[in-house]
């Protein structure tokens, strides 16, 4: 077992951070490239930036792999730099002291759900620390990760992690689980820690198959035995820890912790170069008219042609939301009645692809056909469509 990475596995997302590396000093800066070069190789998108005053814009541009994108000096106060990435979910690492990140991250810390992770790795790249969103930003993970690229030592401070024992952050995060209260963490990771028996009630009836099959692989891998988790059944008699059902919490003492799963799909439609804004307006009011929360969104989906689409990129970077394409050959092939267009065919070869997309994404994923909740919307720019997973 790698040393940082607990018998539960990776903490799964980090293949699809973007990753902005700042140094302070000369060496780090050079450390910060050596890094990105190599992250660059497992096929990460990385930016490089300094904030060491002996170096020039021009110095910068003539040291750097040709191929890392917006590298530079940053020549504006540090907290705001950080803000603006982090705004964006990227991932941030800090080569240089702990306490100059903390001061940069510190006005920008909001939620561990949906902060960014952020890693502070030492001049001499000695050492790797995760010092925020270990779990579900994958900061841990990505530590894991640089300490086996640098030949370095990953400092993991989670409590769950050093102890080899079951956290349920990553219990969620792993079979696809919005955490509807995060407040809900501690205490369960209280009791793990405390060697106090968990207990768990799953929906089993009413979640879709998809979750099902993922929470069953993971308690059976997991032998959770080991860690005193106790499965009961639902609808639960007595308080418990953990429950996972598609119902929203009607009674806050039936479980410490509630977790839901994702299981809706967007199909997503645009012209070329639809700005960000729009796509994220487009969504926002589908989500209002559907009545259901960005939580609950598991994937988007598209037409291949719109993999690199910045907009809808950006979308699912911001929320942390899979991204997936298909070719027309596979849009067309899916099964069902969709609103077509003779134009979108001409453009495209698929007379329909939000509709299709999000269909085909929940086929793929469940093995079963999924079913077309809200049909093809038009926006600005942006056409919308969502489709459920079977039961």
């Amino acid at each position: 077992m790698k040393k940082g990475v607990n018998k539960y596995g990776k903490y799964m997302g980090t293949e699809n951070m973007k990753i902005c590396i700042v140094s302070f000093t000369k060496k780090g800066y050079e450390l910060s490239c050596d890094i990105a070069h190599k992250l660059k190789k497992s096929a990460y998108e990385v930016e490089v930036f300094t904030k060491c005053s002996r170096l020039s814009d021009e110095n910068i541009k003539n040291s750097t792999d040709e191929n890392f994108r917006n590298t530079g000096y940053i020549s504006q106060n540090i907290s705001d730099w950080t803000a603006a990435q982090m705004s964006e979910k990227k991932a941030l690492i800090f080569i240089g002291a702990c306490g100059i990140a903390v001061r940069a991250i510190a006005s920008s810390v909001n939620n561990k759900l949906k902060d960014s992770p952020v890693i502070v790795i030492d001049e001499l790249g000695q050492f790797v620390i995760p010092i925020l969103s270990g779990h579900v930003g994958g900061a841990n993970e990505l530590a894991v990760l640089l300490a086996a690229l640098m030949n370095a030592t990953p400092v993991i401070t989670t409590a769950t992690d050093i102890n080899n024992k079951f956290a349920v952050d990553v219990f969620a995060k792993k079979c696809r689980l919005a955490i509807v209260n995060k407040d809900g963490i501690a205490g369960v990771s209280s009791k793990v820690l405390a060697g106090e028996v968990v207990t768990m009630s799953v929906d089993w009836e009413h979640i879709p198959a998809k979750h099902r099959s993922l929470i069953k692989a993971f308690l059976d891998e997991a032998d959770m035995s080991v860690d005193a988790i106790k499965t009961v059944d639902f609808p639960p008699v007595y308080g418990v820890d953990i429950v996972v059902s598609c119902e929203k919490a009607k009674d806050p003492k039936n479980g410490s912790i509630y977790l839901k799963p994702t299981q809706f799909v967007l199909g997503i439609g645009c012209r070329r170069d639809t700005a960000f804004e729009n796509i994220d307006r487009a969504i926002r009011q589908s989500l209002l008219k559907l009545q259901i929360d960005i939580s609950d969104i598991d994937m988007i989906a598209s037409i291949d042609v719109k993999k690199d689409e910045p907009g809808i990129k950006e979308f699912c970077e911001r929320n942390r939301i899979d991204f997936v394409t298909y070719t027309a050959d596979e849009l067309m092939a899916v099964q069902g009645e969709f609103s077509a267009s003779q134009f979108v065919r001409e453009h495209v070869g698929v007379d329909n692809v939000c509709e299709r997309a999000a269909v085909l994404a929940c086929n793929r994923e469940c093995n079963k056909a999924g079913e077309l909740i809200y049909e093809k919307h038009k926006y600005d720019r942006v056409t919308v469509a969502a489709a459920k997973y079977p039961d």
